[in-house]
């Protein structure tokens, strides 16, 4: 294998951006579009959703989530309560792929990469589209899981929707390294506004192109 030093991108600013150019696609175009950009909209003040009226809809466990997750003192625990509630509507719903994507989202955002990837397969195998199957590849990456990552990306490779976003460009640009001497270790540009300084992964990727091996 060759190492080969990336800078990290902030996953949830590259996600959020990724499916509100082209991955809120389907039956519930708009409704998928107005859950998925509730994030960037103003911090809530409204009251949360009450659960005990509807425990059942995975549309109020969604919308109590997302109260949780853009609350302006939102705290750890927090995050933790809308990640079960953003699996909760997952569940619930069966096939409503933007709950597991907040679900990676949050999961990200307290660390727990593995987890965060695992969502956004979930995501990824309803939608089947490429900006999906690179945002497991990058969480893939962060938790330490270099040629699962490698093969999520050659997943994406193959998907029904392709992916023109910020993602998908950065996950190409990390694999797509010339087979000489400088592969070894090739710095792949930051996306702009999308990295912090004092942040880096490490990324390996297979020599042999045909190795579909994990």
């Amino acid at each position: 294998m060759n190492v080969r030093r990336c800078g990290k991108a902030s996953l949830a600013s590259l996600a959020f951006g990724l499916v509100l150019a082209g991955c809120a696609s389907g039956p519930q175009l708009e409704r998928n579009r107005q859950v998925l950009a509730a994030f960037n909209q103003p911090k809530v003040v409204a009251p949360a959703p009450d659960l005990a009226a509807r425990p059942r809809s995975y549309e109020t466990h969604l919308a109590r989530a997302l109260y949780l997750l853009r609350k302006e003192d939102r705290t750890d625990f927090d995050l933790h309560l809308a990640r079960v509630g953003f699996e909760t509507a997952a569940r619930l719903s069966r096939d409503y792929w933007p709950a597991w994507f907040y679900a990676g989202i949050v999961h990200d955002m307290l660390g727990d990469y593995e987890q965060s990837m695992n969502a956004f397969v979930e995501a990824a195998s309803i939608a089947d589209h490429a900006a999906l199957w690179n945002a497991a590849a990058l969480a893939a990456l962060r938790g330490g899981y270099e040629q699962l990552a490698y093969s999520l990306h050659r997943r994406a490779l193959s998907a029904r929707e392709a992916g023109d976003d910020a993602v998908s460009s950065y996950m190409t640009a990390a694999y797509a390294a010339d087979a000489g001497a400088s592969r070894a270790q090739t710095v792949v540009p930051p996306l702009s506004g999308a990295r912090r300084e004092d942040e880096e992964f490490i990324c390996r990727a297979l020599e042999d192109e045909d190795d579909d091996d994990d």
